[in-house]
């Protein structure tokens, strides 16, 4: 059997980040797609992929924008109304996580929080952990 690409879809705003994580995740033959707004992500997770990166910090040009606590929340609610497995959703953000930060992603259906800038271990640790060993097992069927 065939090994399967890992499919990404990050969702950043910020074009340096945006371009950092899209060569990582390059170089270890990854497929990744952008979302750099709400709007746009939420049309994005429609489609199949092994995990999302999502940025806590959105920019919010409008009312109706959402920041990446809300984004993960709608994702999660479309899941769920469709009846298909949650995919794993990492939070990135440059800030630090607090106590009141932790709650929301948990209650928002967000299955880690990492502080930008990503490194390289990181990102393998969470390619290991959230996609490689789940496709091992068949636990992550799309």
């Amino acid at each position: 059997m065939a090994k399967e690409t890992i499919r990404v879809l990050v969702i950043e705003d910020e074009p340096i980040a945006q371009r950092v994580l899209l060569q990582m995740l390059e170089k270890r033959g990854c497929t990744a797609d952008l979302a750099n707004n709400a709007k746009t992500a939420l049309k994005m997770a429609e489609f199949s992929y092994h995990l999302i990166f999502l940025d806590y910090g959105l920019t919010k040009t409008t009312e109706s924008d959402m920041d990446g606590i809300e984004v993960a929340k709608q994702i999660r609610h479309w899941e769920k109304s469709k009846e298909i497995r949650q995919r794993p959703i990492i939070m990135v953000s440059g800030f630090q996580e607090d106590e009141d930060t932790k709650m929301k992603w948990k209650e928002a259906g967000i299955d880690a929080y990492y502080t930008k800038p990503l490194s390289p271990n990181s990102l393998d640790e969470i390619l290991q952990k959230y996609v490689i060993a789940r496709l091992a097992t068949s636990e992550l069927v799309l």
